[in-house]
């Protein structure tokens, strides 16, 4: 986190919401990095989905009953080759690692970037509108699975599910793609700031 939580917690403080929800999509860690864990400590509730069960662990360990964890790769959406609803997840072997990816180019691109070697596994997945359809209103929707936020936000039914936040990652697009930018914009959503590879719109 570079201070994307304080701006979006002023956020949410100016227009009265004080115990939302979150979603949090590669969620990572509990604490360390963490964009949800400030939203956390302030009393809201959370959803964290995850390709890794240890780090949904240290979430159950560390949020306790105020989050519920679920252990699978969230998907633009779920498509006929997909063998009952798994997909193959390319994780690195190094301890908490934040880039294990569903995108084999990511990967690739990542083993030569950092000198390291992933394995492949399969994941259950679920495509994200099939998410959201069994949720409650999400206040704050904050995505980061390596390569495919833009594909989910661009799936995502923005006249059902309509966070007050969003915040993403890009780190081929600083800013993220024109396409993402013109989709948000349509549903009234306003860039909040870019900061490093993250976006965030309100």
């Amino acid at each position: 986190s570079y201070g994307e939580d304080l701006i979006i917690a002023q956020y949410f403080q100016d227009r009265k919401i004080f115990q939302g929800i979150y979603i949090d999509i590669g969620c990572f860690h509990p604490i360390w990095s963490s964009n949800t864990y400030k939203f956390h400590k302030l009393g809201w509730s959370g959803y964290c989905f995850d390709v890794d069960e240890f780090k949904l662990k240290m979430m159950r360990l560390f949020r306790q009953k105020k989050v519920q964890t679920f252990f699978k790769a969230v998907v633009p959406k779920t498509s006929i080759d997909q063998e009952n609803d798994f997909i193959t997840v390319f994780k690195f072997l190094t301890p908490w690692s934040d880039i294990d990816t569903c995108d084999l180019q990511t990967a690739k691109d990542y083993s030569i970037k950092y000198d390291l070697d992933f394995i492949t596994t399969n994941v259950p997945c679920e495509a994200i509108n099939s998410i959201l359809k069994n949720l409650p209103k999400v206040n704050f929707f904050k995505i980061d699975i390596e390569g495919l936020d833009e594909a989910i936000l661009m799936e995502m039914n923005l006249d059902l599910y309509t966070p007050e936040v969003i915040l993403f990652e890009n780190i081929e697009t600083w800013s993220g793609t024109q396409e993402i930018k013109l989709k948000l914009e349509q549903y009234g959503y306003e860039r909040l700031f870019i900061s490093n590879y993250s976006v965030c719109y309100a």
